[in-house]
């Protein structure tokens, strides 16, 4: 999470102002950094303050990204409507639920392993 966090505002803060300042096209992600990475860092952040770690964590994952899709359509109209933040969103929003299930998968399977290990000692 912290790694999502400092690129998120590394990329603000110094890659997007040398883009637009060399006027560079980077494939929108100067644009979309607060929404891609800050999508996960928003995930997780939930995650680790209120995650059971276990599967119906997808749900509450799930509510976030919906969550900031719907706040970046409530300024529409507005001057900062981006539909590539939309897309950035889903898109680090499926990374981040597929992350969360591989590391439930690998640690679930960790601790299998080590009752296993405990079973047979005894």
């Amino acid at each position: 999470m912290a790694v999502c966090y400092l690129i998120t505002e590394v990329g603000r803060s110094f890659y997007r102002p040398y883009i637009y300042a060399h006027n560079i096209f980077d494939y929108y992600i100067a644009d979309t950094l607060g929404s891609s990475f800050g999508t996960l860092t928003a995930m997780f952040m939930v995650i680790l303050m209120v995650g059971k770690s276990n599967i119906k964590d997808l749900y509450g994952l799930t509510a976030i990204i919906f969550g900031l899709v719907v706040y970046e359509f409530t300024s529409i109209g507005k001057s900062n409507f981006d539909p590539h933040d939309v897309i950035a969103t889903f898109i680090f929003g499926a990374i981040g639920i597929l992350t969360y299930i591989l590391l439930l998968r690998r640690f679930e399977s960790v601790e299998v392993n080590t009752s296993q290990k405990d079973e047979i000692v005894e």
